[in-house]
């Protein structure tokens, strides 16, 4: 099953004057040189079994903060669930440098049945339907393991952990002093200038702008 639909990928508004961009479509867009880049990755779940590959992280514009892993599913993955690719919140994978891959807090099983991911309509919706189901497993989860409730406080549509990418890039780094540098290192502010070049481009394109139902249709 290729995923051939590059052209075809959608923006939708994130949060303020912000829009969810993927990576590859910035020009000149670097990571901080002290971190790694994921792209192209295996992605593994946590017991070690490989689900995809990396395709692609999506990055919001207004808070200059990457918020989701973009993960091309592998061909038997896709085969079984009728699905191409899942978007997993930046919060919710980890890093393992020593292996080069990406794991994520979602078995197999739960990326078929995650809300299905269509990255030719990313909208609003879309992502609270996500968010929400993944408030739901977390409960579950809890409620299995006999834990208390979350103290987690709902401080903006992205304010849970699930969305912070200090967290993909310090947890399950091996190589010794990683973590602390990348704690300093501002994934946001070092990759302000790649923004800064493409804004001209975004803010001349009405689908890209904040508004209702901007991006909720096919182009």
């Amino acid at each position: 099953m290729a995923h051939n639909d590059r052209d075809n990928i959608s923006t939708r508004p994130a949060t303020g004057t912000g829009t969810l961009v993927h990576t590859k479509d910035l020009k000149d867009f670097d990571l901080p040189k002290d971190a790694p880049d994921p792209r192209g990755w295996d992605v593994r779940s946590a017991d070690g079994t490989k689900v995809g590959k990396v395709e692609d992280l999506l990055f919001d514009t207004g808070e200059r903060r990457i918020r989701y892993v973009e993960v091309a599913l592998d061909r038997d993955i896709s085969r079984e669930t009728g699905r191409d690719y899942a978007l997993v919140p930046i919060g919710q994978a980890r890093l393992n440098t020593d292996n080069d891959d990406v794991i994520v807090d979602l078995s197999k099983t739960d990326l078929a049945a995650a809300p299905q991911y269509d990255r030719t309509r990313l909208s609003r919706d879309y992502e609270s339907s996500l968010q929400s189901w993944l408030r739901e497993r977390k409960t579950v989860v809890r409620t299995s393991a006999g834990s208390g409730a979350s103290t987690e406080r709902d401080v903006g549509f992205y304010g849970s952990p699930d969305y912070d990418d200090r967290r993909f890039f310090t947890r399950g780094r091996e190589t010794t002093g990683a973590a602390d540098r990348a704690r300093t290192t501002g994934v946001g502010d070092r990759i302000s200038d790649a923004v800064d070049n493409v804004k001209d481009r975004i803010d001349g394109n009405p689908a890209s702008r904040p508004g209702p139902d901007a991006t909720d249709r096919r182009i």
